[in-house]
Order: C-alpha cells, then structure tokens, then sequence
C-alpha cells in the first residue's frame, strides 16, 4: 500500500465504520499453533479460512448457504 493521505484515511475508516462490525477472537495458545500450522502447511491464510469454516459450519447446521442468509438478509432490509 502506498502512502494516503489525512482525507483517504479518514473516507477509508469511515466507510470500514459503516460496512464491517469486528469479532476478536481469542484463541489458546495451542489452538492458535495448531490453527497457524494448518495455515502455513496448505497455504491459507487464517483470515479467509475462518470465514470458510464458520460459512460451512452453519451451512451443515441448517442446510442453507451462506449466500442464502445474505439474500434473506439484503430482502429483509430491501423490505423496511
């Protein structure tokens, strides 16, 4: 990433307020070795893996994929 200026930051940190909410994770000290092995030994990174994990997760629970609970929550907002 190059060099931003004062107004980049301040538009990038308003639209990441806007669009994302954070969950911090806190993770064993072992948990997070074996999940930082996993990641180095097939090339993922820990990011992208855990939303996988969490979207296939609730996919076997339910039966529905994740692209289905964006398009019943983007119809519920498109409702109000």
């Amino acid at each position: 990433m190059g060099i931003s200026t004062d107004a980049q930051r301040k538009a990038r940190n308003k639209y990441e307020k806007k669009t994302y909410k954070q969950l911090n994770l806190k993770l064993r000290k072992t948990q997070m070795d074996i999940l930082n092995g996993y990641c180095k030994e097939y090339g993922v990174e820990k990011y992208p893996f855990v939303i996988t994990a969490i979207a296939e997760k609730m996919e076997r629970d339910t039966g529905k994929s994740f692209d289905e609970f964006l398009a019943e929550k983007s119809n519920e907002n498109s409702n109000k």
